[in-house]
């Protein structure tokens, strides 16, 4: 079994892989330069809110050119996806070959890791997941350049992948996306941590047939065989986190730290001092039979999911919170947890994390505690027309979040 580490790669790899990326970044920032001198006027009326809530644009879906199946945001000829003679931005940034040879009822193997919680599911296979489907969300509050062009190099990483973007465009921005659901909020209403929410709005309009969800941040780059492999580990863990270490790249497209995965850090606690809880998950379908748990408007909510799937339901961590979403989350969480039971399963590969600002700038820590410190209380967060939450009798927190964005710093 071979097995290749980013060190193992050497630094010939990473000036190849800061080269192409470096290419990518300014084919990518001439290609908006010139789309922006012919893009509609930014006071164009916005899309009714019902139809932008649930329609996917039509004339976005093009036939895969393997199957001729018609898939939900297969680029477009001519717009900002892959060409023929374009190689994926994932196979100019190989981290990791993977050969996935998963052994049912062996534990110990590279292909396929485990948490110590999840021997029972090994034993044996689940159903078949059926087709796995992609979710992505894209928000900017803060008219962030870079979070843009990170995602058009993780969209186009993507190709053919059946995915839905749910985007959420305030005020008079325009939209990024060329496909998905888009929503039209304002900052004075909608500057929340709103990921949550679009995610189950994506996934409210998946059809039936779909089996299986795997949710992805807008700014990371995984390996070719990420899906194939995932699809896999679907039939022997009902939670999969489809990698094993995460790189955060810099300003210049270099390394600048590593962390392993959550699931992946559970097993081999001691390595890092942290798992990382987010980036990317895939479940099966009826693990997400409630939706993701979105009431948690200041952030963190991958954090809130992770510790649901572990089973760690007691977490100090998750006291911050004011005590009503504390029952919330765990009305949310109980039935998830008794249906996961631990039993979290990662590919052993690596995902690159694209770089927009310091995430010394984020609050990370603080902002845990920032509905307490306002008094939020439960009915205070409501459903806009639009779908997406707002807060409504709390100006002191209102205006904490739309400070919040540009306080970040993304570029």
């Amino acid at each position: 079994m071979n097995e290749y580490s980013l060190e193992r790669l050497g630094p010939p790899h990473l000036n190849e892989c800061e080269a192409a990326l470096q290419s990518r970044l300014n084919r990518i920032a001439a290609e908006s330069e010139h789309s922006t001198k012919h893009e509609a006027p930014h006071n164009a009326p916005p899309q009714e809110p019902h139809a932008a809530l649930r329609m996917q644009q039509e004339s976005k879906l093009r036939p895969h050119p393997a199957t001729n199946d018609i898939v939900p945001g297969y680029p477009v000829p001519g717009g900002k996806g892959l060409t023929e003679s374009e190689p994926s931005i994932i196979r100019e940034h190989k981290l990791r070959p993977i050969a996935f040879e998963q052994q049912i009822g062996r534990m110990e193997t590279h292909e396929i890791g485990l948490s110590p919680l999840s021997c029972i599911a090994v034993n044996g296979r689940h159903p078949p997941v059926g087709k796995l489907h992609l979710l992505a969300c894209l928000f900017n509050p803060a008219r962030s350049s870079r979070i843009v062009r990170n995602y058009r190099i993780f969209r186009e990483s993507l190709g053919s992948l059946p995915i839905t973007v749910v985007e959420l465009a305030l005020d008079d921005d325009p939209f990024v996306a060329t496909d998905g659901i888009r929503i039209r909020g304002t900052r004075s209403r909608h500057s929340l941590w709103q990921k949550e929410r679009l995610l189950n709005i994506g996934l409210s309009s998946l059809p039936d047939d779909v089996g299986a969800v795997a949710w992805l941040d807008a700014d990371v780059l995984l390996p070719d065989t990420w899906y194939a492999d995932t699809v896999e580990a679907l039939e022997s863990a009902p939670i999969v986190q489809p990698f094993q270490k995460a790189h955060w790249l810099d300003e210049r497209h270099q390394v600048e730290r590593s962390y392993t995965s959550y699931s992946s850090w559970r097993r081999n606690q001691g390595a890092d001092t942290y798992g990382h809880p987010g980036f990317a998950w895939a479940a099966r379908r009826e693990v997400l039979e409630n939706g993701f748990f979105d009431r948690n408007i200041v952030g963190g909510g991958d954090t809130w999911m992770c510790y649901t799937f572990a089973g760690d339901l007691g977490s100090a961590w998750l006291r911050q919170a004011p005590h009503w979403m504390l029952d919330e989350w765990e009305q949310w969480a109980s039935p998830v947890s008794q249906k996961v039971r631990g039993h979290i399963a990662w590919l052993a590969t690596d995902l690159v994390h694209l770089h927009h600002g310091s995430p010394s700038n984020r609050s990370y820590q603080s902002r845990a505690g920032w509905m307490v410190d306002a008094d939020l209380k439960a009915d205070q967060i409501i459903l806009d027309q639009n779908g997406l939450y707002t807060v409504r009798d709390n100006e002191g927190f209102r205006l904490k979040m739309i400070e919040y964005f540009p306080s970040r710093k993304d570029g």
